[in-house]
């Protein structure tokens, strides 16, 4: 039998008041099960969005509140931080990507509606960036597809843009835009498809790629079991590792996260969990699609894991009160 693998989890953390920004590392704990405390590491002003390498030796954190992006190496044994530094920009990130081949990364600008292009030094270190490309209002999203092309969510301005990405280059693509309504984040599964969550309409959109990029709808389905969608926004959108299940969050007056089996033609509801806190702005699943980890960064701050079940619905393990604001969190496996 071969060793057991070892899986961290972090948290970024912090506000847009008094808070600093923070990255927190956990150890998950199979047989519990929980979260063990690993350590804490500052992190600017608010790090809403983390991205690892694929080799999972580099951390970075996008600064919401300072602008810009932290970079941080892991320690594969004990999952600790240590600093590189800061990149200040006057950008401020909501979403990071980073290429295939792990020489650059991507931040998408809410508040400037563009995306800009760091370079990673061979320490590791994200470099100032070279290039910021305008994609569209209130950009939250941007992803590398399995085809190393760009998707970026815009989620002002309706669209949902298509880029190229050559030689540290950004450049749009023919088509350069489908439309998409107020999509927040998107998933991919391993056939291609493309899953959006919309943040200010009730439903999940799934897409297909045509030949030429761009994106048609093959299913919509609601993401609330109830209320109004301006009152319970979208926020964070995942799929199991084996590609059979499908999970959304709301926020607002809901804090749920939505269930759908989508193995057939038609997807089909399993139901909705509540996520135990306010504000599940982001949340993951597990390399090795065992549990689900939500992050509430509201009024009732908390990490909550729950296992997933072989037909794919939640079942509430832990919650843990929280006294910085999670409002992201990632699993790294080694």
């Amino acid at each position: 039998m071969g060793m057991s693998k070892t899986t961290f989890v972090y948290v970024g953390s912090g506000s847009f008041g008094a808070e600093t920004g923070k990255v927190t590392v956990y150890r998950l704990d199979r047989q519990a099960p929980g979260l063990e405390f690993v350590s804490d590491t500052e992190a600017g002003g608010l790090a809403s969005f983390l991205a690892v390498d694929s080799e999972r030796r580099r951390l970075y954190a996008a600064d919401e509140v300072k602008g810009g992006v932290l970079s941080f190496t892991i320690d594969p044994t004990t999952g600790a931080l240590t600093s590189l530094g800061a990149t200040p920009h006057s950008n401020h990130p909501v979403s990071l990507s980073i290429s295939p081949d792990g020489k650059y990364l991507l931040g998408a600008n809410y508040n400037e509606g563009n995306v800009d292009v760091y370079p990673i030094g061979d320490d590791g270190k994200a470099s100032a960036s070279s290039q910021t490309v305008a994609t569209g209002s209130h950009a939250h999203s941007v992803r590398f597809d399995q085809e190393g092309k760009v998707l970026v969510a815009n989620e002002g301005s309706d669209t949902i843009s298509h880029l190229t990405f050559n030689g540290g280059m950004l450049s749009a693509a023919t088509p350069a835009t489908s439309a998409s309504f107020s999509p927040r984040h998107l998933a991919f599964h391993p056939n291609g498809t493309v899953f959006v969550v919309s943040e200010r309409g009730d439903f999940i959109t799934a897409y297909s790629r045509a030949e030429n990029g761009s994106l048609n709808q093959i299913w919509q389905k609601p993401r609330l079991d109830s209320g109004q969608p301006t009152a319970n926004t979208g926020a964070d959108i995942h799929l199991t590792p084996d590609g059979r299940t499908l999970y959304a969050s709301n926020r607002g007056q809901s804090n749920t996260i939505v269930m759908y089996d989508i193995r057939g033609a038609e997807p089909v509801l399993l139901g909705h969990v509540s996520t135990r806190g306010t504000t599940p702005r982001n949340f993951a699943v597990d390399p090795e699609g065992q549990f689900l980890l939500v992050g509430n960064h509201g009024d009732q701050k908390t990490l909550a894991l729950f296992r997933i079940e072989s037909d794919g619905k939640l079942t509430e393990v832990k919650v843990e009160p929280m006294q910085v604001s999670p409002f992201f969190v990632t699993f790294v496996q080694f």
